[in-house]
C-alpha cells in the first residue's frame, strides 16, 4: 500500500543505485531500498510543499565536486537544539554589552 505513494523520480533514483539485497529485502548494511523509497518520497513531499525550499544562485555552483555550506540566517534561533529545552541557551532579553 505505501509503495503506491512512492513517486517515479524517487523510485528511479533508488533503482539506479541497484543495491544487492538478500531474501528479506535488505542490503549488506541493513538498509531496505523499499523503505528508503517510502521515506524519501515523504521527505520530498515535505521539502517541496510544506517547507517550500528555494535555491538562489545555483548557476554559480561549479561543475564537478564541490562542498556546499548552508546559510541558516532565515531559521529560528532554536534551530539545531536538541529536544530538552535546557540544552539550548537563548540570549536573555536583558543581556547587554554594558560592563
Amino acid at each position: 500500500m505505501l509503495d503506491q505513494l512512492v513517486d517515479r523520480e524517487t523510485h528511479d533514483r533508488i533503482e539506479r543505485l541497484a543495491p544487492a539485497v538478500n531474501e528479506y529485502g535488505y542490503d549488506r548494511w541493513g538498509a531496505s531500498p523499499a523503505a528508503t523509497k517510502r521515506a524519501l518520497s515523504f521527505v520530498r513531499f515535505l521539502y517541496r510543499h510544506y517547507f517550500r525550499a528555494e535555491v538562489d544562485g545555483i548557476d554559480r555552483v561549479p561543475i564537478g565536486r564541490v562542498l556546499l555550506i548552508g546559510n541558516h540566517s532565515r531559521s529560528s534561533p532554536m534551530t539545531g537544539c536538541s529536544s530538552p529545552p535546557r540544552s539550548c541557551s537563548m540570549p536573555s532579553p536583558r543581556a547587554s554589552s554594558e560592563p
